[in-house]
């Protein structure tokens, strides 16, 4: 019989994707001492004040300008012949269709006598059909020490021992930023974007097939500098040197999210005119034609000014110090030379600022606690509300009872519904039965009110809703920070909750566009000791649109779609959750922080989906998934991925053993997947044995058991390698053996 081990060890890893500081941003180098790509000196090369015929002055209001397929070639001559272009601006006007030249001569030359040093920016515009076969070096352009920005190539080949669609060789000087290629690039040496060299590489993307040869942005990445960069690497499309946050064929808008993400960035390090956004193409993203509109800078009403910060990737304002009262005022600068006013919380610690679906951060960093407690209403009485009464008399003025009737589908009224909402700040006690939804709507001008906040105990409640979120909470005190939420749920002790939700439908004005049974707009958090949460939906279970904590008790999600679907961070700490979902089990696009026992299965999607990566202490997790995140860069532990040969069927069973094959836990599979996922406190260092079994002995709650005494291995249980046996983030890795 085998039996499969997996030894836990741990690695560090050191992945260089900072941007470089070496490169100047008017580029004037030219050789400085460079080696060529055989052994010789760079090119030292001359800078011209013209550039033949091309119109335009070479600088970035005013740069050469290639018009038409002759002029581009013309431009690569007058590089092969010495001009450097060195500090110069030269950019396409038009798509490129190479399709009349037989073999590109490529621009600048490959023994080192003439390298491009200028900016070539390619606005958005695609050079198709371009061809170019050698023996030893093959690209667009040979010997790069420049920067080529916001080019596209497409339709192509490219072939040589060491080439790239950009380039087939850089210097260190050298910058790719906010390129894509779908070329086919073949050679001994050969990548997406460049062969070799030590360049830096920020916001790129291989689009390539594996049919199509080459994947990866550079072959050679010794001494180059990544950032961003995106490929399409063995039926995936990951980030180059950042696998943790791999992003499947076919669903890739977070990709294109990250990619518009990084446009801020580049257009404050860099002086470029413009930067082109990315969007969806039919399978893939694309780097489109139309410029971005972006944040050039952010100021206070009283002149206070932002600086933005890389290691952040936001802008940053220095302390600010504002009472609860009084909102802050921001403008925000853009590159179109126009500006927004935007009103934001005194307290706010972050604001997402969204503009052409690009997201930019911006931080305020405080030096001391906000000056609202979390418990504002110590001395306030409490509004009991009773769900299930017959409301002829209103039971508080801070609570409305409204009747409801929906059309279904069929266009029948049903006015079995009953709205009810809370407009005014307070500590509220909810119990009984609802049909309808509860409402949480302090008034528009809440987030801003540091009194505007509401407090709900949940009591033996039951609510259901067929025509949306059977609780919602639109407008409270937004503070950013979990710790001070303006909304407050607590599970009374010993209680069982039901919220009982569907798909979005407006209730009580236009624009409701809620998914979750339980949908927030505000930062919200949830906690209990030995109270129980249960919430089913036929779209996503918990919604929130910010951030969410979730602080002890128990929960028990079944959701159509994911189960907790998070705008920005989510913590979880001290609590017991069963998820059973169809999409995600956990889908955060910030960061992640669990720490609490978890039990999940997804049969197609990811168990943790998190943009910013999953930080795991000491918590028990086990479920089945088709994917998952992996443990970020200092989590406490690891999370083991362990994918079958053959589905993981519902109702098999499986036990972990240790060493010595004693049993540490079984679990039950609960939906069919293709992936197992587990992680335990003391994981790393040990030696661990996964079964199929046909039957096991011992206590099963909610499809796992702690008290194992005996199990019936089954030798059909199989894995497919080391390479996806085991995966986890990056301070835990897990090495699978195979032992007779």
């Amino acid at each position: 019989m085998q039996k499969n081990a997996i030894k836990c060890k741990t690695v560090k890893y050191r992945v260089k994707l900072l941007i470089s500081t070496v490169f100047i941003a008017l580029f004037m180098v030219s050789g400085c001492g460079n080696e060529n790509p055989d052994g010789g000196p760079a090119s030292e090369g001359k800078t011209q004040s013209a550039a033949g015929s091309l119109p335009g002055e070479g600088t970035r209001e005013t740069p050469f300008k290639i018009q038409t397929a002759d002029e581009l070639v013309q431009f690569a001559r007058d590089v092969n012949e010495g001009n450097t272009f060195t500090g110069q601006y030269v950019t396409l006007v038009n798509d490129m269709d190479l399709s009349s030249v037989d073999n590109w001569e490529m621009i600048g030359t490959a023994d080192g006598n003439a390298a491009f040093a200028g900016i070539f920016d390619g606005a958005g515009h695609k050079i198709t059909n371009l061809t170019c076969k050698n023996d030893a070096y093959a690209g667009f352009f040979a010997l790069l020490n420049g920067m080529v920005v916001n080019l596209r190539i497409e339709d192509s080949t490219i072939e040589a021992n060491t080439c790239g669609a950009i380039a087939a060789v850089t210097t260190e000087n050298a910058v790719i930023a906010n390129c894509y290629s779908t070329a086919s690039v073949n050679g001994e040496t050969a990548g997406g974007m460049a062969g070799s060299g030590t360049a830096t590489y920020i916001n790129c993307a291989n689009l390539a097939t594996e049919e199509m040869g080459v994947q990866g942005i550079v072959a050679d990445t010794e001494g180059s500098t990544l950032m961003n960069c995106y490929t399409n690497r063995g039926g995936s499309f990951e980030l180059e040197n950042h696998t943790s946050d791999e992003v499947e064929l076919g669903n890739q808008t977070r990709a294109v999210q990250n990619l518009n993400s990084m446009l801020g960035e580049l257009s404050v390090k860099y002086e470029i005119a413009h930067w082109y956004r990315w969007e969806m193409g039919d399978t893939r993203p694309v780097l489109s034609d139309e410029k971005a509109v972006l944040i050039s800078g952010v100021t206070k009403e009283d002149g206070t000014a932002s600086s933005y910060d890389t290691a952040a990737h936001a802008w940053v304002f220095p302390e600010l110090k504002s009472t609860a009262s009084d909102p802050i005022k921001l403008s925000i600068q853009l590159t179109d030379g126009t500006a927004r006013e935007v009103t934001c919380d005194a307290r706010f610690e972050e604001l997402h600022y969204t503009m052409q679906g690009i997201e930019t951060l911006i931080l305020c960093r405080q030096d001391e606690t906000p000056e609202t407690d979390t418990i504002i209403f110590a001395d306030t009485d409490v509004v009991e509300i009773d769900l299930s009464a017959q409301m002829e008399t209103p039971q508080s003025d801070a609570v409305e009872f409204i009747p409801i009737a929906y059309l279904d589908e069929s266009g029948t009224v049903d006015g079995e519904n009953t709205l009810v909402k809370i407009a005014q700040p307070g500590k509220f006690k909810l119990k009984g039965k609802l049909t309808g939804q509860v409402l949480v709507d302090l008034g528009a001008d809440a987030i801003a009110d540091g009194n505007k906040q509401a407090e709900l105990e949940l009591d033996q409640v039951e609510i259901k809703n067929t025509y949306g979120p059977a609780m919602k909470i639109e407008n409270v005190l937004e503070t950013g920070d979990t710790t001070y939420a303006g909304i407050r749920i607590k599970l009374a002790d010993g209680s069982v909750n039901t919220l009982d939700g569907s798909n979005s439908m407006n209730i009580y004005g236009d624009g409701d566009a809620s998914e979750g049974a339980v949908s927030t707009r505000m930062t919200m958090s949830i906690s209990g000791d030995t109270g129980k949460l249960m919430v089913i939906s036929d779209l996503e279970g918990i919604e929130s649109k910010t951030r969410l904590r979730l602080q002890g008790g128990g929960y028990d999600i079944n959701s159509a779609e994911d189960g907790l679907n998070i705008s920005e961070d989510l913590e979880i700490a001290d609590c017991y959750l069963v998820i059973h979902a169809a999409d995600d089990v956990m889908d955060s696009d910030g960061e992640m922080n669990v720490n609490a026992t978890i039990i999940g299965s997804t049969s197609v999607e990811h168990f943790f989906n998190a943009r910013d990566g999953v930080d795991v202490d000491g918590v028990f997790i086990v479920g089945t998934s088709s994917f998952t995140n992996a443990a970020k860069d200092g989590s406490e532990q690891g999370l083991v991925n362990v994918k079958s040969n053959t589905m993981y069927q519902k109702g098999e069973k499986i036990v972990v053993t240790d060493e010595q094959d004693n049993p540490v836990f079984a679990f039950e599979v609960q939906q069919d997947a293709g992936n197992m996922v587990f992680s335990f406190p003391g994981m790393v260092g040990s030696t661990l044995h996964i079964y199929a079994c046909d039957s096991i002995t011992g206590t099963f709650q909610d499809g796992v058991c702690h008290d194992v005494t005996a199990f019936e291995k089954r030798t059909s249980f199989t894995h497919d390698g080391v390479d996806t046996f085991a995966i986890t983030g990056m301070d835990n890795q897990f090495e699978l053996d195979t032992i007779e």
